[in-house]
C-alpha cells in the first residue's frame, strides 16, 4: 500500500516508513486530520506531521471511511455476513449501534445525523441509513450489492453497483431509492 500526497507540483509517497497495507478508502477533515482505511483491519491517521496506525477494534477488511469533523468520524467493513460499523468520538472508537448484518464497502453522510452505508445485499438490503441514534437497514427495491455511496444533501443520495451480474446507479430522493 502506498499513501500519495499532491503538493500542487508533484506526487510524493509519505507512508513508506508506515508500509501500510492495501488500502480502500481515505477521507480527512483538513490537513492534519486524514484517514485512511484497509485490509486486514488496516486503519491509519495524520495528524499533519506523521502517520500512525490506530485500533478499531475491527477484525476484517475496512473498506470505507467518512466524517463529519475530527470528533465524527465512521469507518465500515467486513465480507458476506461479518459487517464492521466503527465510530470515533475523538478519542476511541466504538461499534455502531443498530442493523449490521452484512460486509459494507461505502459510506457517506450529510451530518452527523445523517450518514448512508451500502454492501452485500444479502441477508439485508444493502443500503443502512444511521439517524443520529441508530443504524437501521433501509427497504428498498434496489436488492443488489453496492460499491459506493455519495450525495449532495440528504435528499439526494447517489449509490452503484458493477459485477457480472447486475449494475446500475441507484438515487435516493428523501423518500424512496
Amino acid at each position: 500500500g502506498a499513501i500519495l500526497h499532491w503538493d500542487g507540483k508533484t506526487w510524493s509517497d509519505v507512508a513508506k516508513a508506515l508500509a501500510p497495507k492495501m488500502l480502500y478508502g481515505v477521507w480527512g477533515s483538513g490537513p492534519k486530520d486524514v484517514w485512511a482505511v484497509g485490509r486486514s483491519s488496516e486503519l491509519v491517521r495524520w495528524d499533519g506531521q506523521a502517520w500512525s496506525k490506530v485500533d478499531s477494534g475491527a477484525n476484517n477488511n475496512l473498506m470505507g471511511v467518512w466524517g463529519s469533523g475530527p470528533d465524527d468520524v465512521w469507518i465500515v467493513g467486513g465480507f458476506g455476513q461479518d459487517c464492521v460499523i466503527r465510530h470515533w468520538n475523538g478519542a476511541t472508537f466504538s461499534p455502531g449501534k443498530g442493523a449490521c448484518s452484512a460486509g459494507l464497502r461505502s459510506v457517506w453522510g450529510s451530518s452527523k445525523n445523517d450518514v448512508w452505508a451500502v454492501g452485500d445485499a444479502l441477508p439485508t438490503s444493502g443500503i443502512l441509513h444511521w439517524n443520529g441514534t441508530v443504524w437501521s437497514d433501509v427497504d428498498n427495491e434496489v436488492r443488489t450489492t453496492l460499491n459506493g455511496v455519495w450525495g449532495s444533501g440528504p435528499n439526494d443520495v447517489w449509490a452503484v453497483a458493477k459485477f457480472s451480474y447486475a449494475a446500475g446507479i441507484f438515487h435516493w430522493d428523501g423518500k424512496k431509492w
